[in-house]
């Protein structure tokens, strides 16, 4: 019973963004909700695989500072958000505003977030609570930024940056939040950074240039 119940609170961010977005966006229909939630669960299990197949990867690098940053670029930045952008890439969102459909990839993002806190605590994880109030953060507002980079792709003048923002950034969180000591702060840092991000990306989308 406490494992179900623990199981039940990794979805607690889930449930709060839906919330916070549904209130704030009215257009945000339940079929779109649907929608960034299957895309974050189905990028699950092809990262998972890309992930198994290149972990002999991790032996040939070593494991000097250098080598550990470039594996956090590399299996958890470039890995993981290349596979959920392309997953948000299929949420139809042409001629969607800008808002929703930002909103349903932060949806996304925080799915895949809350599933892999799921994995992580019945794999026996000792610091859940730390995971649902960081990693879940980033996967949320790494998703924004590949979701802004997929509106402009699919309505206006396509911006690259944000995306490739979103596997840097995921990437120097991996690597920090490997320390145990005050380094590891650099992880919540670059949290604050990503929903900065998203904010100044956001800001930067014109919706009056939707090419029809």
């Amino acid at each position: 019973m406490h494992l179900f119940i623990s199981i039940a609170l990794c979805f607690i961010p889930l449930i709060v963004i839906i919330l916070i977005a549904s209130l704030l966006i009215k257009e945000l229909s339940k079929k779109s909700v649907f929608a960034g939630i299957l895309a974050g669960f189905g990028a699950i299990i092809p990262i998972s695989i890309a992930q198994y197949f290149l972990e002999p990867l991790n032996s040939f690098l070593g494991n000097s500072l250098t080598s550990v940053f470039i594996t956090a670029l590399l299996f958890n930045g470039l890995i993981e958000e290349a596979i959920k952008m392309l997953f948000i890439f299929f949420i139809p969102g042409k001629n969607k505003r800008k808002s929703t459909f930002f909103a349903v990839a932060l949806i996304a993002g925080c799915t895949f977030g809350c599933f892999e806190a799921v994995v992580y605590l019945i794999a026996g994880s000792t610091n859940i609570s730390t995971r649902l109030f960081t990693a879940v953060l980033l996967h949320t507002f790494c998703a924004g930024l590949s979701g802004i980079y997929i509106w402009t792709l699919k309505n206006t003048k396509a911006m690259l940056s944000p995306f490739l923002l979103a596997v840097v950034l995921h990437g120097i969180y991996n690597f920090f939040a490997g320390f145990t000591n005050d380094f590891w702060w650099f992880s919540v840092i670059t949290i604050v950074f990503a929903i900065m991000q998203c904010r100044i990306y956001y800001t930067k989308i014109d919706e009056s240039t939707i090419q029809n």
